[in-house]
């Protein structure tokens, strides 16, 4: 194939990349800035008005022709004038891979978690080269280079300023009161490594190997693992116990460590809680690999020898 053909077929490849995204992931939100707006068949202002809409309405958005959106409201379809219509949210997708999450719109901004291609996202706002979006139970930012949204541009400016003075807020309260900001994006990275984990569930259990694709062993999933985070931990299960602070079986949270003495010998194998009495770890037990098994039943029931909090 000589680079003009080349050219062509990538060319065509982003096209259908972006009809995909636009398809699949397009669901947008709105509210109607103006009062008493028709809301029309077609997207001229000579088409028949449906019914009217008013300000503050919330409205989906489906599609935009010429400089109309293409809406829903009442289960009613029709067209908007642009001028009329505030985005509030709009669906996007990762285009990058491991791309960072950050606390502001900043590329020196507290890492909170990352997203991976195809990962879809909600974007709430945008601040210069960032898009705002939802984040576990908060907000964050991720750069626009790594974002394919057909209507993500189209959002507020958000005000960086306030997000700053509330993060210093949250940073000056005291450990007993201390609940906002950092617990929430702790959460949100827990639930990142917990989902980034599972995704090599049957990888195959390979001894001293840390490749996540091709085999790994008990220490080497859960190293490499947290490392896809930037967490660097200890390379062996024994040493890894060292890594964090000591928690009880009782007080195991998504995302801790959990280690076992599965040979008599001591800390011996190592895995992630991911909750309701589950962990996920790469088990040399008939060479089954990656898997989910129950610090409470089977071969674990009786092997837990403490947990770890690393995160």
């Amino acid at each position: 194939m000589n680079t003009k053909d080349t050219l062509k077929v990538t060319g065509l490849s982003i096209l259908a990349s972006a009809f995909f995204y636009s398809n699949v992931y397009a669901q947008n939100f709105g509210v109607i800035n103006g009062y008493t707006i028709n809301l029309r068949e077609n997207s001229n202002l000579d088409s028949n008005v449906i019914k009217t809409v008013d300000n503050g309405d919330n409205i989906e958005i489906i599609d935009k022709e010429n400089e109309f959106f293409k809406i829903k409201i009442d289960g009613n379809e029709g067209y908007v004038s642009d001028e009329f219509v505030k985005l509030t949210k709009a669906d996007g997708v990762i285009t990058g891979s491991n791309v960072n999450v950050r606390e502001t719109p900043d590329a020196n901004g507290n890492i909170v978690g990352r997203l991976d291609s195809d990962d879809p996202i909600v974007i709430s706002g945008q601040s210069g080269d960032w898009f705002e979006i939802e984040y576990g139970s908060g907000i964050a930012f991720i750069n626009k280079d790594f974002v394919y949204s057909e209507f993500g541009n189209q959002l507020e400016e958000v005000n960086v300023s306030d997000i700053i003075k509330n993060n210093s807020k949250d940073d000056s309260k005291n450990d007993s009161t201390y609940s906002n900001s950092s617990d929430k994006n702790n959460k949100s990275l827990q639930k990142q490594i917990i989902d980034f984990a599972l995704k090599y569930i049957g990888t195959p259990y390979s001894w001293a190997n840390t490749n996540l694709d091709t085999g790994v062993d008990c220490s080497g999933f859960v190293y490499s693992v947290f490392n896809n985070f930037g967490i660097k931990l200890n390379r062996s299960s024994k040493d890894m116990s060292k890594n964090g602070s000591t928690v009880s079986k009782s007080d195991l949270e998504e995302g801790d460590l959990v280690f076992f003495n599965t040979d008599g010998s001591g800390i011996s194998h190592v895995g992630i809680y991911i909750g309701n009495g589950d962990f996920v770890h790469s088990s040399s037990v008939r060479s089954q690999g990656v898997m989910i098994s129950n610090l409470s039943s089977g071969y674990y029931a009786n092997k837990f020898v403490t947990g770890s909090r690393v995160i």
